[in-house]
């Protein structure tokens, strides 16, 4: 494939912060691609580059992607790389690197006549066929066909940021809904979407001074405490066939000896209410996500601990291995992938398109990958689903489960 035109221009995303998007002409049409600006980020993730930066950077780069001839989204992505080599594309930025490698992705897809997401399946079962006839060389018996199957959504419908419990938001970062199961993406979302609704109302009578603010990704936000929040969602979830998550977002909890929770919690009573020392150690935190999959119906803890604590990871996955509950981490630290092999930390992930280095990573060909949130374009992940007019606002993100 060449490139007619590439260009990059700054836009806001939802979050009212400055983002890039790159427009590419071939002889068959143009695309557009724009990255989120994500609120939380890890110390291991992709660097982001602020918007002016990444815009001088792809004057720079801009015409390797107008001489060359491109194959495949292997040789786009190969390309960013040897253009720039460092961990992160600390040069360029993960941000310009991703819009880039998404709009070649979307031309690609344009040229076969496909939607991207039947772009992205056709690129994983040929991977899968290769690995498959490969291991077929080496041990005919190991020959096992991957099956692919569409993530589920994982939606924010109550939380806050911070652990900022002064200003009436909860210690734990974000509780969220997620199907029991699923016939199709829309159908999912919509049934999310009108719990999320229930919510809300339950609020209203729950909270005196619930007035239905919202944060940055539209989750309902309360006065109420972890248990009475969790006990009203387990109400609206038990009634639609949802499932219940929390994203802790624990790494804003650790102050380097311990999790700091503003608000109190330890011993859930009957009533749901939670309380608890205000301080726990690394065990204590381990005992305490633990007794909450106990006392509430919770198929998917996200960030329990500090982004360095492995071996808690490992522990609590193993803890909760049997009953099925996914211990779910985001997928940019390069240090879970190696020196740990001995702890498994997780049975899912979740993946930030903005911590994604490229488009193969950020669209599944790693079964473990999963596209996050819509800070930016959300027409990307309206490829998913038929109903164009679906309000994607409360998307936290999509889950596949680990092999």
């Amino acid at each position: 494939m060449l490139v007619r035109g590439i260009k990059a221009r700054k836009i806001f995303a939802t979050n009212s912060q400055q983002t890039i998007e790159v427009e590419l002409k071939t002889r068959d049409g143009e695309v557009r691609a724009a990255v989120p600006m994500g609120t939380s980020r890890g110390s291991h993730e992709a660097v982001a580059l602020p918007a002016d930066d990444a815009m001088r950077k792809f004057a720079l780069i801009a015409r390797h992607f107008k001489t060359e001839e491109f194959s495949g989204q292997d040789d786009v992505d190969s390309a960013l790389h040897l253009i720039d080599k460092t961990v992160g594309f600390r040069e360029i930025g993960g941000n310009l690197a991703l819009a880039i490698s998404s709009a070649f992705l979307k031309a690609f897809a344009l040229e076969k006549s496909l939607e991207p997401f039947e772009y992205v399946y056709a690129i994983a079962a040929q991977k899968a066929k290769v690995d498959a006839d490969r291991a077929l060389e080496t041990a005919p018996a190991q020959k096992r066909m991957h099956r692919f199957s569409m993530p589920m959504p994982v939606c924010n419908v109550v939380g806050g940021w911070k652990g900022n419990a002064g200003a009436g938001q909860s210690d734990i970062q974000e509780f969220l809904l997620l199907p029991a199961s699923q016939s199709s993406f829309s159908g999912s979302i919509q049934n999310i979407t009108a719990a999320y609704q229930e919510i809300g109302a339950s609020l209203e009578q729950a909270d005196a001074d619930f007035a239905y603010g919202r944060n940055l990704e539209s989750a309902w936000t309360t006065n109420l405490g972890v248990g009475p929040i969790l006990k009203l969602i387990k109400l609206v979830a038990g009634n639609r066939m949802l499932r219940m998550g929390v994203d802790m977002a624990a790494s804003n909890l650790w102050n380097g000896r311990q999790y700091v929770y503003t608000q109190g919690i330890f011993n859930i009573a009957d009533s749901g209410e939670i309380r608890m020392e205000e301080k726990l150690i690394r065990t204590e935190q381990v005992d305490f996500v633990e007794d909450l999959t106990k006392r509430f119906p919770l198929a998917y803890v996200e960030d329990p601990f500090e982004q360095e604590d492995f071996v808690s990871h490992g522990v609590l996955t193993h803890r909760l291995a049997a009953r099925g509950i996914m211990v779910v981490g985001d997928v940019a630290p390069q240090r879970r992938d190696r020196g740990h092999a001995h702890v498994p930390p997780c049975r899912g992930a979740g993946m930030r398109l903005c911590q994604a280095r490229d488009q193969r990573r950020a669209h599944g060909e790693d079964k473990r990958d999963a596209a996050h949130r819509g800070e930016a374009r959300l027409n990307f992940l309206k490829h998913f689903v038929k109903d164009k007019n679906l309000n994607f606002g409360l998307l936290e993100g999509c889950i596949c489960r680990l092999p």
